[in-house]
């Protein structure tokens, strides 16, 4: 083979390589135009959806916006229905209001009254504001007995002073009993001061809850009857009917001091829900109880009650001799109030003396009974 058949060989050889490497370049070009071809339809079919379900969206939202807009107007009978709820709503509240509004202008009326009244002396039975009145109406009444119980807590340790009593710290037992012969009537008071073998809770629950059991225990011994008609707060009511036609009408009040608690109590003379002609006494009492050593308490109590009288005035003296067990009846004028005099001294020195052991007997036994 010569020189030149061999170069023509190779370069036919050349040639073959050549046109095939651009044979295959040309199916790529081809194919990448089918393949941009195909994702440009892709893209424009994509394009056609979206624009298509957008307009689907933009008529769907018309219709539904032209929709809500038929549902907010409502017909006018509902319109008017519910003005006219509304009206009568309004007229329910401005009813209630004008209610309120009055029962308070009632109130304060009421108060100004209840306050002119215990303020001024009805009659000569005791001084100024021992005059006590309650209202029948609920929220003048609670008013009323804080107002009576608050004023008597805050004259507590006067009346302890004006009645010269021991010191607390004294362990001596006193007791004192006083009878006074006014130009109107016979006042009484008894001054104690003791220990009991209880707790201050055991004895602030006996007069709490019985208290007029344990005031007439000192005459008839312990006879339980409920009293109690009213609590609220730290107020409370007792009523009695005694036997010997007496109404007893109390309220009391308990206040709490850091080392003592002051128990008083009131005898209410004009009470508009209890309306009576019974006869009454005065009564007031002041109870000091401070917690000592050995689970006991120390005991102060003043107790002050007046002559019987009615809504007519005082009994007549030999009236109030006998219900002492003093009959009058054959001594003379001029000696009746001696006489009475002396005797209820001596009566009420006894039953002082007394006092002690028997309301110790009975608190030990209401302790010991609840301990069961």
């Amino acid at each position: 083979m010569s020189a030149a058949s061999g170069a023509c060989s190779a370069a036919d050889a050349l040639d073959v390589m050549m046109l095939e490497s651009a044979d295959k370049k040309l199916k790529k070009r081809e194919y990448m135009r089918n393949i941009m071809r195909f994702y440009r339809e892709e893209k424009r079919d994509e394009l056609d959806a979206l624009k298509a379900q957008v307009a689907a969206l933009q008529s769907e939202y018309k219709s539904r916006l032209r929709a809500s807009k038929r549902d907010l107007l409502l017909p006018w009978r509902q319109v008017a229905i519910a003005l006219r709820d509304d009206l009568r709503d309004i007229q329910n509240e401005r009813a209630s209001l004008r209610a309120k509004a009055a029962a308070l202008a009632s109130l304060i009326r009421t108060s100004k009254g209840w306050v002119s009244t215990n303020l001024t002396s009805m009659h000569a039975i005791t001084p100024t504001w021992r005059n006590v009145t309650l209202e029948r109406d609920e929220q003048a009444r609670e008013l009323g007995k804080a107002w009576i119980t608050k004023q008597m807590y805050h004259n507590t340790d006067r009346m302890f002073g004006q009645y010269a009593y021991p010191a607390v710290t004294s362990s001596d037992e006193f007791f004192d009993i006083g009878v006074d012969n006014t130009d109107v009537s016979f006042q009484y008071h008894h001054r104690r001061q003791y220990a009991v073998d209880v707790p201050m809770e055991c004895v602030l629950d006996a007069y709490k809850r019985h208290l007029c059991a344990v005031l007439m225990m000192d005459w008839y011994g312990y006879q339980a009857s409920p009293t109690l008609t009213e609590m609220s707060g730290n107020t409370t009511l007792h009523q009695l009917s005694a036997d010997d036609d007496e109404w007893m009408n109390l309220v009391t009040g308990e206040f709490h001091d850091h080392d003592r608690c002051v128990f008083v109590v009131q005898q209410v003379q004009h009470d508009a829900a209890n309306p009576t002609t019974q006869r009454q006494r005065n009564r007031m009492i002041w109870l000091d109880m401070r917690p000592i050593a050995g689970g006991r308490t120390l005991v102060r109590v003043l107790y002050r009650f007046d002559q019987y009288f009615d809504p007519w005035g005082f009994v007549p003296l030999e009236e109030e001799a006998l219900s002492w067990g003093c009959d009058l009846q054959h001594v003379q004028d001029d000696q009746k109030e001696s006489t009475f005099h002396a005797y209820c001294t001596n009566l009420l020195v006894t039953i002082n003396a007394n006092h002690q052991a028997k309301i110790n007997a009975h608190l030990t036994t209401i302790m010991h009974a609840s301990l069961e």
